[in-house]
């Protein structure tokens, strides 16, 4: 499994205080109870009162799960909502990953914008000028204005990488946006 799938995957919630204890009824304890003559009609009907008192302690417990999830009691819908959020928890199936997430997290990206456009109109420039590769337009570009886009010399191959892998993306991106929305749809769908 990749990085980004576990981190993906979330964790059952870690349930404390009532919700945490089991709810214990002895069966045994409770047949023993009974007189040594009982019939299978007295234990059955002492074994079915058992279950009905755990029953009314689960129902009991169910204010504390609505309250654990953060779901109105007098919601219409609470039982609905409460069984998807223990669904989500527990059943891999149901949980929703949303990509794209606007959550974004580490440095903001630099080459968004306007610096990214001007990357791209400068590297088509000087491709039509020399009738060469981006690599080779990159590399000129740093020559001509390294106070811009850096200069040429050690670590040159790693730097001209970079700013060959962000023309790429931010062309990619001038592109997309200037697509019609059924164009953009048809992409995505392939790209699936």
């Amino acid at each position: 499994m990749s990085k980004r799938a576990t981190k993906l995957l979330r964790v059952a919630p870690q349930f404390a205080g009532e919700l945490a204890e089991p709810i214990m009824e002895d069966l045994l304890m409770v047949i023993a109870a009974l007189p040594d003559d009982s019939s299978d009609a007295e234990i059955e009907t002492a074994v079915d009162a058992a279950i009905r008192r755990a029953r009314r302690r689960q129902l009991a417990k169910l204010g504390k799960l609505l309250a654990f999830y953060k779901i109105d009691p007098k919601h219409s819908a609470r039982w609905l909502l409460l069984s998807l959020k223990l669904a989500a928890d527990f059943v891999p199936g149901m949980k929703i990953h949303f990509l794209g997430n606007p959550r974004k997290r580490g440095r903001p990206p630099k080459w968004q914008g306007k610096r990214a456009a001007e990357l791209v109109q400068a590297v088509e420039r000087i491709k039509a000028e020399r009738q060469k590769g981006v690599a080779d337009a990159v590399r000129i570009l740093q020559i001509r204005q390294p106070d811009v886009w850096g200069s040429p010399g050690r670590g040159e191959k790693k730097n001209v990488a970079s700013l060959v892998a962000r023309y790429y993306e931010a062309s990619a991106k001038i592109r997309a946006q200037s697509l019609p929305a059924s164009e953009k749809r048809e992409l995505l769908r392939k790209r699936d």
